[in-house]
């Protein structure tokens, strides 16, 4: 998962959905007093795994060819270079990639040497995690539209947007039974405080990759062994190496 794209998008929901400005929103231990006045303060609980296993995916980069279509973010073994295409261009692909502009109006950045990175290995898993979002108020914010409860149960109603799940489906989250908004106002020390909670279940997904080469020689040896035979046993060396 994309951590940091992750928490962008969750903050950004929740802060825009209270109408809070932003150092009245923040992550749980992000910083150790509370801020002055209402707040709201998030936390996201237990990754867990979904499934026995993840999923397992193998990909080969091909090599360029002239005349050949070719997207953004496809990437092509050209010479001894990992190339990726930065720009793609309006048809086929007549000039080899280089590091400029090519006339056929393709651009590809290079990735460095090849050898060695053909094929990608990656692991695909479905995470589900749950996030609490609780909202502190101040006196005199025990009822009405500016009491906690009315802004998380705004904060929760926004969910259903299409703007807003856009843009958490963006970071890789779908959201899904969202909990009921829980009015939990109690005295801390002589004061009242208004507060409340709700937590909202997400799902998303973590990828880990490796680049790897192809098996271009692999060494065999050992013994055939047949009874009865007096050149038994007979040794056995095999080299096999790929075109």
């Amino acid at each position: 998962m994309a951590w940091a794209d992750l928490e962008t998008a969750i903050w950004s929901w929740v802060q825009a959905a209270s109408g809070f400005a932003a150092p009245q929103v923040l992550w749980s231990n992000q910083q150790l007093s509370a801020p002055e006045g209402a707040f709201i303060r998030l936390q996201i609980g237990d990754v867990v795994a979904l499934g026995a296993c993840d999923e397992e995916t193998q990909t080969t980069v091909q090599a360029w060819a002239t005349g050949a279509v070719y997207a953004v973010g496809q990437q092509v073994i050209s010479g001894a270079t990992l190339w990726v295409c930065s720009v793609a261009g309006a048809g086929a692909s007549i000039d080899a990639p280089s590091g400029q502009p090519t006339a056929d109006g393709y651009t590809w950045t290079s990735q460095g040497a090849s050898a060695g990175q053909e094929i990608t290995i990656a692991e695909l898993g479905r995470r589900e995690f749950t996030l609490t979002v609780e909202a502190f108020g101040t006196q005199g914010q025990e009822a009405g539209n500016s009491s906690p409860r009315a802004v998380l149960s705004s904060v929760r109603r926004q969910l259903q947007l299409p703007a807003v799940r856009d843009g958490l489906r963006a970071a890789g989250l779908v959201p899904f039974d969202p909990g009921p908004v829980r009015d939990l106002s109690a005295v801390a020390g002589t004061i009242f405080e208004p507060r409340a909670r709700f937590d909202c279940r997400f799902y998303s997904s973590e990828e880990v990759s490796v680049q790897t080469g192809y098996i271009e020689t692999v060494n065999a040896t050992g013994q055939l062994v047949s009874p009865g035979d007096p050149l038994s046993p007979l040794a056995v060396d095999v080299a096999a190496t790929s075109p």
